[in-house]
This record gives C-alpha cells, structure tokens and sequence, in this order.
C-alpha cells in the first residue's frame, strides 16, 4: 500500500484527516504488563488473526500520562481498519515528508512537513512505543531499525 501526491501540496497543508472509529479505554495502574487487555489490544489481536492488518491511531491526552507505568484514563484510539480513509494507507518512514497533528474532536491531521511534488509517497513517523519490536524497512539514511 501507500498514497502519493496527486497535486503540489505546500508545507503546513492539511492534506487529509485520519479518519475511523473513535473511542477510549481506561488503563489500570501499572500498566499493560500482567493487567487484562485493553480494548485497543483486543482489537489488534482480533485484526492480527483476522486478516493481518490493524489501523489503530492512538491519541494520548497527555505524554507523561501515557508512559511508564502510570495511569491514564484519557487515551483515545481512532480504529480505521475496518473503516476509515486512504490516511490508514500512508506508510511509515523514519525521514517523513508529513507528521499526524492531533485536532480538537479526537481528530488527526494528516499535515505536509515541507513541499510536496504530484506523485511523491507520503510518509509520516508513526511513532510507536520504545518498547516496540516493529522493524522498520523504510530505507532512510537516518533509519532507527524500528517503528
């Protein structure tokens, strides 16, 4: 998969919004480790057995919430793999041409880093925990190894 550029797209452009099914979870004190899975693990499982593919957008309320082992009851998910838009589709890369702005609503942006040409890929960090084993691929001279 992956989207491209059909127009020029100027730096700061909006381009599209991430858009799927939106709601929330709350997490237990200390964290996911030895706790009953949250709805967005079980929904990831299910899409992982199902067909491979999971299109799950966390939206933390606030970083030093979401880490560590801390609660946090005010994360939200916008789950966009059984509906959602071509957003779902952009593909990771540790060099992004965009970036995921999060809007008022439990919204993501979807937001140009810099001038796009029609036809160019677009990409954007996904920003996965440091715990994730996700190997990334995405070439960039600056590849971590990792999503």
């Amino acid at each position: 998969y992956g989207v491209y550029a059909v127009d020029w797209i100027k730096a700061g452009e909006t381009i599209m919004e991430y858009v799927g099914q939106a709601y929330a979870f709350k997490q237990r004190k200390g964290g996911l480790d030895g706790e009953e899975p949250n709805l967005a693990e079980i929904r990831e499982a299910r899409y992982d057995w199902q067909h491979g593919n999971c299109y799950i957008f966390s939206l933390e309320a606030d970083k030093s919430q979401a880490e560590g082992n801390v609660a946090c009851t005010k994360t939200k998910f916008v789950d966009a793999t059984d509906s959602g838009n071509l957003a779902r589709y952009i593909n990771h890369s540790c060099e992004p041409n965009c970036e995921s702005v999060r809007m008022p609503h439990n919204a993501v942006a979807i937001v140009a880093l810099r001038d796009l040409l029609p036809g160019e890929e677009l990409f954007y960090d996904y920003h996965f925990s440091d715990k994730s084993k996700e190997v990334c691929l995405c070439g960039a001279r600056t590849c971590t190894g990792n999503m």
